[in-house]
């Protein structure tokens, strides 16, 4: 990293991006957190591999997707050598009870799904949520897992012209309870 980055970086005229501070963090044996934190959180090494939480997503109506830097969850090595992954924090009740408001899910980046996958789909290219996929010949259905909450069709003609937009598929739901 050249030094005026790091001069930059510690007058505060510039931040680094996300897969800086993961590299710096690695060389350091630290979390981004702590980085983050300047050091006020517990420098304990990760046993895994961090990734970044983006933001929020919907679990009901669909909300604008966010895509800042909300803290990171850790993955094992072994999920991380999969693909790329993301966590977003779970806005909404329509994929209650097994998602629920608050819940974090680690999401692996694709743009397919089969059948009956959770995925987080990106609908008029600025709003995202997240529900249970059906693929049908004349388009999708997003199903939520709540029965107070009705699914959406989107034909495949929407699916072009919105576009609605698979982002990834759930992998993952982490809850704390404090």
């Amino acid at each position: 990293i050249p030094r005026s980055n790091l001069s930059m970086w510690k007058n505060g005229t510039h931040q680094p991006k996300y897969d800086k501070m993961c590299r710096i963090a690695d060389a350091l044996g630290v979390s981004v957190e702590y980085l983050m934190t300047g050091g006020k959180a517990a420098p304990t090494v990760q046993s895994g591999v961090s990734i970044p939480i983006l933001g929020f997503v919907a679990a009901g109506v669909p909300i604008a997707a966010i895509t800042d830097y909300i803290g990171e969850v850790t993955i094992s090595p072994h999920l991380a050598k999969k693909g790329e992954h993301f966590g977003l924090k779970i806005k909404g009740d329509s994929m209650a009870p097994d998602m629920r408001q608050g819940d974090i899910v680690v999401v692996r980046s694709q743009q397919t799904a089969e059948s009956g996958d959770i995925v987080v789909v990106q609908v008029n290219g600025d709003e995202a949520t997240c529900k249970r996929i059906q693929l049908t010949d004349d388009g999708m259905i997003l199903q939520p897992l709540n029965p107070n909450y009705q699914p959406t069709f989107f034909s495949a003609d929407k699916v072009r012209s919105l576009p609605v937009t698979i982002i990834g598929k759930v992998i993952e739901v982490r809850r704390t309870y404090e």
